[in-house]
């Protein structure tokens, strides 16, 4: 029996080591193999700013300027009115509007008194000439003119028909250089009887005196061509005041 033991053991270790070997396969093989996969973080959305819209600057648009009985207009290049200068309104504002305008400070001339109108100064962008007046507001009171274009705060000047592009012109189109006869004999132009004041190119009530105010067109004895256009101005008819 010896031989048969011998045999018996030897099967039992080979079937111990076999076993061994199985085991140890199994739990190596679960432990190599790969990883589970992580998924990648999702990139962050990188949000853009919105720009500010750009508002436009309205004096860009503005191709004429148009005198007016009771203000001056700013005027694009449709006739649409972009702005308005009321010649009762305060004289830095319409310093301010115009010098946004022309791109320039104006050049300025202080003058004095007479017995017939204030001191003020003028204020000048080439052909454009804004007058201050400095009436006595007192004085102004006393004779019943406040509200007043008899007495404004400010009156414009036109001695050219252009001032660095943009028109300077009466409501129907006249400027200064217009050939004399032709505007002296056009039928939307009213001559004064008293000749204190050149012909109005436009009328309107002042909405205080009974008088009417002008935007006049200036003229000198045998000149042949329009001086300037003036508003405004008191349109007397029966005699120089």
């Amino acid at each position: 029996m010896p031989v048969l033991r011998t045999l018996m053991l030897g099967t039992i270790a080979a079937v111990a080591l076999a076993t061994l070997v199985g085991c140890g396969g199994g739990s190596g093989a679960e432990q190599t193999g790969s990883p589970e996969a992580v998924p990648a973080p999702l990139p962050t959305a990188t949000s853009t700013p919105t720009p500010e819209p750009t508002v436009a600057d309205p004096l860009e648009s503005v191709v004429a300027l148009v005198a007016r009985p009771t203000v001056l207009e700013l005027r694009s290049a449709d006739d649409s009115v972009v702005a308005e200068i009321d010649y009762l309104g305060a004289a830095a504002d319409a310093v301010a509007t115009l010098t946004g305008l022309f791109g320039t400070d104006p050049v300025d001339e202080a003058y004095p008194a007479t017995s017939h109108a204030p001191a003020g100064v003028l204020h000048s962008w080439g052909s454009v000439t804004i007058d201050e007046r400095q009436y006595d507001e007192a004085m102004r009171t006393e004779k019943g003119l406040q509200g007043s274009l008899v007495w404004p705060n400010l009156a414009v000047y036109f001695d050219a028909a252009d001032n660095g592009g943009v028109a300077l012109t009466t409501a129907q189109g006249y400027a200064a250089g217009d050939a004399w006869e032709t505007v002296a004999a056009a039928s939307d132009v009213t001559a004064n009887p008293s000749e204190c004041t050149g012909p109005a190119a436009e009328l309107a009530d002042d909405p205080v005196q009974p008088t009417q105010i002008a935007v006049v067109l200036a003229h000198e004895p045998g000149a042949e061509s329009v001086l300037s256009v003036a508003a405004p101005l008191p349109f007397y008819v029966d005699g120089c005041v």
